[in-house]
């Protein structure tokens, strides 16, 4: 028999990691966490328990992943380290990209915040270790470019409201008024919400 390679594994394993978690999501969404168990989640996966202990030792722990690898924070990484363009323009792709991913993934979003009062410990641990995440992404974009702003005002007051206004615009448009979000409305907020943060930093 053909020895496989390191390399040829490591595909393999990560593969099957996204296996689960594929079948991870699509179970919490369809029973919720409570009734969610790691049995049901092999079971959608196709797999044995036992492949998915390999990845997860719980299934609070793949859900804590799911929230953080399947949410924007991957795609705001990506922007951290990215040297070219102006913050601006960064502001409009980051504004732009969150709010396509809220609303992608509002129904499993929605799922997470209707378990947020049975398992508030929990929702917690995941809210902190996102937010901590973002925050560091976006404190590391704006110093990028005005690093004097360490000197003059708190970077992770500044990172925290520019998320936080986007999520007020999410929950008038998608909690109150539905699921899909006004693409001319959301435009306005957009370029209200950059134009707004530009200004308090350049003055």
């Amino acid at each position: 028999m053909a020895r496989v390679s390191a390399a040829n594994r490591d595909e393999y394993l990560q593969v099957k990691r996204e296996i689960v978690l594929d079948a991870a999501y699509k179970t919490f969404l369809s029973e919720g966490f409570e009734k969610t168990s790691i049995e049901k989640i092999a079971r959608a996966a196709n797999i044995g328990k036992g492949s998915v202990y390999l990845y997860f030792k719980s299934k609070e722990e793949l859900f804590i992943t799911l929230m953080e690898e399947k949410s924007f924070l991957p795609k705001l990484k990506e922007i951290a380290v990215q040297p070219d363009g102006t913050l601006e323009e960064k502001l409009r792709v980051i504004a732009n990209g969150y709010l396509d991913f809220i609303e992608s993934a509002m129904p499993f979003l929605k799922m997470s915040l209707a378990g947020a009062f049975e398992f508030p410990e929990l929702t917690r641990k995941v809210y902190h270790e996102i937010s901590t995440l973002g925050i560091r992404y976006l404190e590391k974009i704006f110093t990028h470019h005005y690093p004097e702003l360490k000197n003059i005002m708190n970077i992770s007051v500044i990172s925290t409201l520019f998320i936080s206004s986007l999520f007020v615009y999410v929950l008038t448009q998608s909690f109150l008024e539905g699921n899909k979000i006004n693409p001319i409305s959301r435009e306005e907020w957009v370029n209200e919400v950059v134009n707004l943060f530009m200004a308090r930093i350049q003055n």
